[in-house]
């Protein structure tokens, strides 16, 4: 027999209030600061640290999404990364590193995914956060009507 949890999955959106100018160099936070949705007690946000807090012993997926950068140029080689990192004690990269490039090297057929997402399961209460782990030629994060994305679900209610 299958029981049902005490209490449904709690699941966040968060985006940032406006396009991300300043902060944009290796190892910088991507500066989620709306939270646009959410349910359940398991998952917050912390805008001035652009931080995700986690309860510990749910496992969690982590989506976030770079979509839109504008670059300085429009030659070759300009691009974003980024990444989760658990940011508990020390940080840690944990899934895989997503990339966002120029319009050009796009039309040039180069590959990347502007989606960095992970399933993170802690064993204690933690902190993640969305960072930028590469750039080349980046001016902003964002724009107008495309910002940084992040949801953040997770996969089984408390018990």
């Amino acid at each position: 027999m299958m029981t049902r949890p005490a209490t449904a999955p709690s699941v966040l959106l968060a985006t940032t209030s406006a396009a991300q100018t300043t902060g944009i160099s290796n190892g910088d936070p991507v500066k989620f600061d709306t939270v646009t949705y959410s349910s359940g007690a398991d998952i917050s946000l912390t805008g001035g640290t652009y931080t995700f807090n986690l309860k510990a012993n749910h496992p969690y997926i982590l989506n976030g999404q770079v979509n839109t950068a504008n670059f300085s140029t429009l030659n070759v080689n300009a691009y974003v990364t980024a990444a989760w990192y658990d940011t508990t004690s020390t940080a840690t990269q944990i899934g895989q590193t997503c990339t966002t490039l120029s319009v050009t090297d796009t039309l040039l057929g180069s590959g990347g995914s502007p989606v960095c997402m992970t399933v993170f399961a802690p064993t204690v209460d933690s902190t993640v956060q969305l960072r930028i782990t590469g750039v080349s030629g980046l001016n902003q994060l964002g724009s107008s009507n495309a910002m940084p994305t992040a949801i953040l679900q997770e996969l089984s209610g408390a018990q």
